[in-house]
């Protein structure tokens, strides 16, 4: 196995690489395919996940790469794992046990109240489960029989909690109140009142003396659960809380919040001892680690971190781009340059994959474009374009060139004129990429449709803009439309609304990815239709000629790189890359294809010479 391929294989988290691939720029550790739903660390160490669509993973907890991933075939979104992680709950209608290290099914009771929560004791013997018509059960874990049944909330349990010797439950609701109960004699002990909205997370700490609740209202309250007593108010995250779990040092708690922040709380001193930085959507899941060390959290970003208690850091190191790429180019410098969904450029060597920068933006960047004379431009979603020399540095120049997004860029083919594009007015401007001067404006380069794409063509100056009449006016698909921006003249216009559109490299055909998920291959030179690829049954969203003009390669949806031959526009080769393709292109040689990827990645597929003999 080359170098190539097994760093490929340590920026993929422990996953196999798909056929193919040799190099992947980005970071797959700790990524799940789902949001995540529960968390729990072994005594090994070791952490277990499971995510929306029924994925239960082993990860190593120190590099944060998955061990194993076993398929469980459920849709259910509450899990729980007993302590030591080796068995698992589900909760829907029905109540289901598993064996976590094999998956294995062990039982299932079903026609119940539907599941918002469920939670295992301290020992594993109990499962308690909390329903949407209030009421709570306790179930024994050998039998599978009820052991309690509660009936005092008025509206759906979010939040259970167990005393530390498992005497008494907590349960907390959208009614806004928390319930102490007494196992032994099934009644209710007191009610804790306070909230001003719904309780998501509750916690009982070790020592038995502090219950912790959160919710909607932003707080996170402390209260003496001999008393009844609200002992501490902590405010200030300005967000919903999903989370908490007490620490391992006295006074210490943990809370995982709607604005993506996990915070370190030492609640004696009503204080912020640290805040943890990283997720990119809410934080609903906390596990502490055995030896108090770590803690684990996840949420909806589909993403697991690992922190660092005493170090109050990641312990897997700066996190990559986690959303999907929206555009991304190869630049003349050795460079692979992505624009996720998150607004940030992810920047990464072609030769080894090493990431070498993350750029964030101020209002988001949005597309981003790379020149023969090897600068970058990136667009943002304030309208501002700015030129950059290196993407490590301060850029060249910069300026405001459209009042919405500056959402589609592209250089000529000689790196003299910037096209950009707001999409939305159908204007393209054009621009001098050294000053930012203006060379023009096309006003209505694609007949007032919402322009998708701007491509230069390799040998002239001309541009084709694909456009989309998303509100079905007079022309309901669309149009690509030639300009020759030198004379800023109209050459010629193909009635198809398209998303996509690539020029072959000598710039004798012009292939648009169309709303109706086909593919249309047209002569440059009179316009004639040369054919149409149609019954794909996907979303196409990327697509690219190569270097030699024999070759058109497409993806999207399903995660299948297709290579057809533009002799006879026959697919020969498909590489299934096990995510949605956003965008891909050549490399120089014609040996490889570069993906943007749905996973938050890029991909350099291997394909060969696909015209050997």
């Amino acid at each position: 196995m080359t170098e190539s391929v097994l760093a490929a294989r340590e920026e993929m988290g422990g996953r196999e690489l798909p056929a193919g691939v040799v190099r992947v720029f980005g970071d797959l550790r700790g990524r799940t395919d789902g949001d995540v739903l529960a968390l729990c660390y072994r005594d090994d160490g070791t952490l277990v996940s499971v995510e929306d669509g029924g994925i239960l993973r082993c990860w190593d907890s120190e590099q944060g790469r998955q061990l194993e991933a076993t398929d469980l075939g459920e849709m259910e979104s509450c899990w729980a794992f007993d302590p030591d992680g080796r068995l698992l709950a589900s909760g829907s209608s029905t109540l289901s046990l598993w064996e976590s290290v094999t998956g294995t099914l062990i039982g299932r009771l079903g026609d119940l109240p539907w599941i918002g929560c469920l939670l295992f004791n301290g020992d594993g013997s109990m499962i308690a489960t909390g329903h949407d018509d209030g009421s709570v059960r306790v179930w024994d874990v050998a039998s599978g029989k009820t052991i309690r049944t509660f009936r005092e909330h008025s509206a759906e349990v979010c939040a259970l909690a167990f005393g530390p010797q498992s005497q008494q439950l907590a349960s907390a609701s959208e009614d806004r109140t928390v319930i102490l109960w007494d196992l032994d004699v099934s009644t209710s002990v007191r009610t804790l009142e306070g909230h001003t909205d719904r309780i998501d997370a509750i916690a009982w700490s070790p020592d038995g003396k502090t219950i912790a609740s959160a919710g909607w209202d932003t707080s996170v309250r402390l209260w003496s659960p001999e008393s009844g007593q609200l002992t501490a108010l902590l405010n200030g995250q300005g967000e919903c809380v999903h989370a908490v779990r007490f620490g391992p040092e006295p006074h210490q708690m943990v809370s995982g919040d709607s604005d993506c922040v996990v915070r370190l709380w030492e609640y004696s001193k009503l204080a912020v001892a640290a805040e943890f930085r990283g997720h990119k959507g809410a934080v609903r899941h906390l596990a502490l680690r055995p030896d108090g060390r770590q803690i684990a959290t996840g949420g909806s970003d589909r993403a697991i971190h690992w922190w660092d208690l005493n170090r109050q850091r990641s312990v897997v190191g700066d996190a990559a781009p986690q959303s999907e790429v929206r555009s991304m180019v190869l630049s003349p410098k050795g460079r692979v340059t992505t624009v996720h969904l998150e607004g940030c450029l992810g920047c990464w060597d072609f030769e080894n994959g090493h990431q070498q920068n993350v750029l964030p933006s101020a209002t988001a960047y949005v597309a981003v474009a790379a020149s023969p004379k090897g600068q970058w431009a990136t667009g943002e979603l304030d309208g501002t374009i700015r030129i950059w020399d290196s993407l490590d540095a301060t850029p060249r120049c910069q300026w405001i060139a459209h009042e919405t997004a500056a959402s589609v860029l592209a250089f000529d083919h000689v790196g003299n004129c910037l096209a950009s594009s707001a999409g939305n007015d159908g204007m393209v401007k054009l621009w001098n990429p050294d000053t930012g001067a203006s060379l023009g404006v096309i006003p209505s380069a694609t007949r007032d449709c919402t322009i998708e794409t701007l491509a230069f063509f390799p040998d002239r100056p001309w541009l084709a803009a694909s456009g989309i009449d998303w509100l079905g006016r007079e022309h309901s698909e669309g149009v690509v439309a030639v300009w020759d921006v030198e004379r800023q003249q109209l050459i010629r216009t193909f009635d198809a609304g398209a998303s996509r559109v690539a020029i072959s490299a000598d710039g004798s055909l012009v292939a648009a990815v169309t709303t109706f998920d086909s593919i249309m291959i047209w002569k440059t030179d009179d316009g004639e239709l040369i054919t149409e690829i149609a019954g794909l049954e996907l979303a196409v969203h990327s697509i690219a000629f190569d270097p030699s003009g024999q070759h058109l390669a497409f993806g999207g949806d399903d995660g299948g790189l297709r290579i057809c031959e533009t002799s006879n526009w026959n697919v020969i080769a498909t590489f299934d890359l096990e995510t949605s393709l956003k965008d891909l292109a050549f490399t120089p040689d014609g040996q490889h294809i570069l993906t943007g990827n749905g996973n938050s990645t890029a991909y350099l597929v291997e394909i060969g010479n696909l015209s050997a003999p």
